[in-house]
């Protein structure tokens, strides 16, 4: 189920509308963007 992906903004978005994710997993979400972000 958590397999390794890149995330689009879109998705970003959907994911924090539908605010299903517990804090811990938002915070591995923005820790995975900024190291992708990093990487650019």
């Amino acid at each position: 189920m958590m397999t390794p992906q890149v995330i689009t903004p879109q998705q970003m978005q959907q994911i924090l509308q539908q605010q299903v994710l517990s804090p811990q997993q938002l915070q591995v979400l923005l820790q995975q963007q900024q190291a992708l972000m990093l990487q650019q």
